[in-house]
């Protein structure tokens, strides 16, 4: 696993636990998904700050990206559904994305009290 933490992302003490949760998540579904038994690829954990005064979070990893045709709005399971109400909580925008090199999960959270 890679981590890449770019200096001045604060986050709030109410924001820490959902935080948490989210990226937990995200590494938890890439270790699983990403990582079959007998192969164990890349994840990369990576923090940022944004044009919005915030920062953005995103999880990588190099397995083979999002089933064809998932519906993130009506499937998925219950890990992906928490992640999504946990980012409405945070007021941020959660993204995942199927790319060649795999999946990409991007939460984007604004400065306090603005929204993404």
């Amino acid at each position: 696993m890679i981590e890449d933490f770019s200096p001045g992302c604060q986050v709030a003490p109410d924001q820490v636990l959902p935080l948490t949760q989210i990226v937990s998540e995200a590494v938890t579904n890439a270790f699983k998904h990403a990582c079959p038994i007998g192969r164990c690829g890349k994840i990369t954990v990576r923090s940022r700050r944004n044009e919005l005064g915030g920062f953005t979070v995103e999880i990588a990893d190099d397995g083979p990206g999002l089933p064809p045709g998932l519906d993130l709005g009506v499937g998925g399971g219950l890990g992906l559904r928490l992640m999504q109400a946990l980012s409405k909580q945070l007021g941020g925008r959660l993204e995942f994305q199927s790319r060649n090199t795999g999946a990409l999960v991007r939460l984007t959270l604004s400065a306090s009290g603005t929204k993404p």
